[in-house]
């Protein structure tokens, strides 16, 4: 099969301030196509925290100018605006309403007019992480349906392709193999355990962890001499926590 291109997101390789020079080095270093990434107006961790950017708020005409600096550079070195990621997530299980309301109604749809305007045929969106909430991966899935079903007509009319990306499956992952998250048990079918035992007191502050999905960890009690991993919109991304491993999921 003949490659047709490489390409790059342009998250971190794109400055706002002049697009410009973005796409020119990207042209130099070789790279033909984009995935143009909306996730960086809205970050990931900040929505799971309750935090809105606000920026959606703006008129789509706005939006439209200022991203018109992006589509001139673009085309002015050649580069293909291949594909668009809407940013996720666009539904925060247990999140304020006011927040997924934006989401749905601001982020969604002007996401759909910039992937138009800026004549990107593919948007890729992810599906919702809601099984723990909602009881089963079927549950889940109907939500994600339902959130395809609203933009479908949208991406019809624009002759937009949507994209579903395949999401992690996993509760959490460490960078280490010696440190590992275990799973419920029948018993305690909603505690989540992790195990330091190949490290140090002294090697803890150093460790660094990858937490895939782990969401609003709460009543803490009885850990280890150890870092928790927690995405609680009230803790920062690691508490210093004391005596045995255990981690309780409300």
């Amino acid at each position: 099969m003949a490659i047709r291109g490489i390409g790059v997101q342009t998250k971190e390789a794109i400055d706002d301030a002049c697009p410009e020079d973005g796409f020119r080095i990207l042209k130099e270093a070789g790279f033909s196509h984009v995935d143009f990434s909306l996730n960086k107006y809205m970050i990931n961790k900040d929505i799971y925290q309750m935090k809105n950017s606000h920026f959606f708020d703006k008129p789509i005409e706005a939006l439209k100018e200022y991203f018109r600096p992006h589509k001139e550079a673009a085309a002015k070195y050649g580069i293909t605006i291949g594909q668009m990621h809407m940013t996720y997530p666009a539904y925060v299980p247990q999140g304020k309403a006011e927040l997924n309301d934006y989401l749905w109604n601001e982020m969604a749809p002007k996401s759909m007019q910039l992937c138009h305007y800026l004549e990107c045929p593919y948007i890729v969106i992810h599906g919702f992480k809601l099984a723990y909430f909602l009881g089963s991966e079927d549950a889940e899935w109907e939500e994600t349906e339902r959130f395809i079903h609203y933009l479908a007509p949208m991406a019809k009319e624009m002759g937009i392709t949507i994209c579903i990306e395949n999401l992690y499956d996993s509760v959490g992952e460490t960078t280490d193999s010696s440190s590992k998250l275990h799973g419920g048990t029948e018993n305690k079918p909603n505690t989540f355990e992790i195990d330091l035992s190949g490290y140090n007191e002294a090697g803890l502050n150093n460790t660094a962890f990858t937490v895939k999905y782990l969401y609003n960890i709460t009543n803490k009690s009885s850990l280890s001499n150890t870092y928790v991993l927690t995405t609680n919109p009230t803790d920062n991304a690691y508490k210093n926590v004391s005596s045995l491993n255990e981690i309780n999921i409300s």
